[in-house]
């Protein structure tokens, strides 16, 4: 049992480990990968974050596609993190101050953000997701200490946390 400093209550941790089985495809050769999402198909998408681009790969493994490149011109990126596939099928990519929208062959669709507190405006955009049901996007938004919530068209819905 240990205390926290503070709290009222005990803090009992029961550790547990077992063994889940064997891998069925491990896929190596990627640079610093970040954040991973897999589409309706299985295609399973990586953001490489030291190589600044994002990778697509077959249900099997076998690399498909690479897009991006360093930058910050569209379709480029200074600081891929996070990634999600919205309901449409595009990609969303969290990159630096700013969420950018692909198409599922890599082909750069919109953006939206900068560097900033104010709506839209991002202080390292670190993993997004969304919400199937109503179609609407949640960015971690990590230095304003708070999760954006954006409509598919990138226009601001609201905001959860401080910021």
């Amino acid at each position: 049992s240990q205390h926290i400093r503070g709290s009222p209550f005990a803090v009992f941790a029961k550790l547990s480990i077992r063994k889940l089985g064997t891998p069925i495809r491990t896929i190596g050769g990627l640079n610093s990968p970040y954040g991973v999402a897999v589409d309706e198909k299985g295609e399973i998408v990586v953001v490489e974050w030291g190589g600044n681009c994002v990778s697509i790969f077959s249900a099997s493994g076998e690399k498909m596609r690479t897009f991006g490149g360093r930058g910050s011109a569209r379709g480029q990126f200074t600081d891929p993190r996070g990634v999600a596939i919205d309901c449409d099928g595009n990609l969303l990519v969290c990159d630096s101050h700013r969420v950018q929208k692909f198409s599922p062959q890599g082909d750069f669709l919109m953006s939206v953000g900068t560097r900033g507190s104010k709506p839209l405006q991002f202080n390292f955009a670190m993993d997004i997701s969304v919400n199937p049901k109503n179609k609407r996007i949640y960015v971690c938004d990590f230095n304003n200490h708070r999760v954006q919530i954006l409509n598919t068209d990138f226009s601001c819905f609201g905001s959860l946390g401080s910021g």
